[in-house]
């Protein structure tokens, strides 16, 4: 059995699952109030990721396209994709430092997000080097 990691589902489950995961571990060593900092930073890098994810990979398959174009058209998508996610994920990293005064929610917002994006990213690479991604 084959895990379909190309699916921005699985991928935007897996790193809020793990969001959570760290979310819990950290609560047990300080407040509850370090919880919800860290979700809400695992939640922003998630749901950033899941848009990059629907946006670069929405639609390759279906179109017809020779593999020169089919590459260039990826390319193109992958860019404006992570574009948008570093857009997204900082307005709201700003929406959340704006309004929240404790800076020990902001640090772990931030330590949720750094987490969850970098294990997030060594995963997908992971997984993208093993499997093809174009057919």
């Amino acid at each position: 059995m084959q895990i379909d990691w190309h699916s921005p589902r699985k991928q935007f489950l897996f790193q809020l699952g793990l969001a959570v995961i760290l979310a819990a571990l950290l609560a047990m060593r300080q407040e509850g109030f370090l919880f919800g900092g860290v979700l809400l930073g695992g939640t922003i890098a998630s749901v950033a990721t899941f848009c990059f994810y629907c946006q670069a990979f929405s639609g390759l398959k279906s179109e017809v396209f020779t593999p020169e174009e089919a590459a260039r058209m990826f390319l193109l998508r992958c860019y404006r994709a992570e574009v948008f996610k570093i857009l997204l994920s900082v307005l709201t990293l700003l929406i959340v430092f704006k309004y929240v005064d404790d800076k020990t929610f902001r640090t772990s917002v931030l330590l949720g997000y750094v987490v969850i994006s970098v294990v997030g990213s060594l995963t997908n690479s992971y997984f993208f080097n093993t499997q093809e991604t174009l057919h």
